[in-house]
Protein backbone atom coordinates (compact mmCIF):
# COMPACT_ATOMS: atom_id res chain seq x y z
CA UNK A 1 0.00 0.00 0.00
CA UNK A 2 3.21 2.44 0.45
CA UNK A 3 4.65 1.76 -2.49
CA UNK A 4 1.65 2.45 -4.25
CA UNK A 5 1.71 5.93 -2.73
CA UNK A 6 4.70 6.65 -3.12
CA UNK A 7 4.97 5.97 -6.76
CA UNK A 8 1.49 8.29 -6.96
CA UNK A 9 3.51 10.85 -4.92
CA UNK A 10 6.28 10.42 -7.32
CA UNK A 11 3.81 10.54 -10.65
CA UNK A 12 2.39 13.92 -8.99
CA UNK A 13 6.07 15.57 -8.95
CA UNK A 14 6.64 14.31 -12.04
CA UNK A 15 3.69 15.48 -13.94
CA UNK A 16 3.82 19.25 -11.92
CA UNK A 17 7.51 19.45 -13.20
CA UNK A 18 6.85 18.47 -16.59
CA UNK A 19 3.61 20.78 -17.02
CA UNK A 20 5.49 23.32 -15.26
CA UNK A 21 8.48 22.91 -18.03
CA UNK A 22 6.20 23.21 -21.08
CA UNK A 23 4.12 25.90 -19.63
CA UNK A 24 7.78 27.89 -19.12
CA UNK A 25 9.03 26.39 -22.78
CA UNK A 26 5.52 28.12 -23.85
CA UNK A 27 6.16 31.38 -22.57
CA UNK A 28 9.19 31.58 -23.99
CA UNK A 29 8.46 30.75 -27.13
CA UNK A 30 5.38 32.93 -26.67
CA UNK A 31 7.61 36.33 -25.74
CA UNK A 32 10.67 35.76 -28.15
CA UNK A 33 8.96 34.10 -31.52
CA UNK A 34 5.34 33.67 -32.18
CA UNK A 35 3.01 36.48 -33.95
CA UNK A 36 0.06 37.75 -32.44
CA UNK A 37 -1.65 34.27 -34.05
CA UNK A 38 0.31 32.11 -32.53
CA UNK A 39 0.45 33.86 -28.89
CA UNK A 40 -3.20 32.89 -28.68
CA UNK A 41 -2.98 29.48 -29.86
CA UNK A 42 -0.38 29.20 -27.51
CA UNK A 43 -2.22 31.28 -24.78
CA UNK A 44 -5.06 28.09 -25.44
CA UNK A 45 -2.66 25.88 -25.26
CA UNK A 46 -0.89 26.36 -21.79
CA UNK A 47 -4.62 27.16 -20.51
CA UNK A 48 -5.26 23.33 -21.44
CA UNK A 49 -1.98 22.14 -19.98
CA UNK A 50 -2.96 24.14 -16.75
CA UNK A 51 -6.02 22.46 -16.54
CA UNK A 52 -4.81 19.11 -16.84
CA UNK A 53 -1.58 19.48 -14.26
CA UNK A 54 -4.66 20.60 -11.76
CA UNK A 55 -7.37 17.99 -12.91
CA UNK A 56 -4.28 14.90 -12.72
CA UNK A 57 -2.91 16.77 -9.40
CA UNK A 58 -6.31 16.95 -7.54
CA UNK A 59 -7.39 13.44 -8.93
CA UNK A 60 -4.00 12.09 -7.44
CA UNK A 61 -5.23 13.97 -3.90
CA UNK A 62 -8.56 12.91 -4.21
CA UNK A 63 -7.41 9.01 -4.44
CA UNK A 64 -4.71 9.45 -1.90
CA UNK A 65 -7.12 10.96 0.70
CA UNK A 66 -9.33 7.99 -0.28
CA UNK A 67 -7.52 5.15 0.44
CA UNK A 68 -5.96 7.03 3.87
CA UNK A 69 -9.58 7.07 4.99
CA UNK A 70 -10.46 3.38 4.10
CA UNK A 71 -6.89 2.55 6.10
CA UNK A 72 -8.05 5.01 9.61
CA UNK A 73 -11.94 2.84 9.04
CA UNK A 74 -10.32 -0.17 9.17
CA UNK A 75 -8.03 0.14 11.83
CA UNK A 76 -10.68 1.66 13.75
CA UNK A 77 -12.56 -1.27 13.08
CA UNK A 78 -10.03 -3.74 14.47
CA UNK A 79 -9.94 -2.20 17.57
CA UNK A 80 -12.13 -4.01 20.19
CA UNK A 81 -14.90 -2.49 22.48
CA UNK A 82 -12.89 -3.19 25.09
CA UNK A 83 -9.78 -1.14 23.73
CA UNK A 84 -12.29 1.55 22.87
CA UNK A 85 -13.70 2.41 26.29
Amino acid sequence: METRRDLRGILFVLVVFVGLAVIWRDLRYDFNFASDMHKAELGRRRETITQTVTSIALQTQIETQTELTTEIVKLSEDVSPAEKA
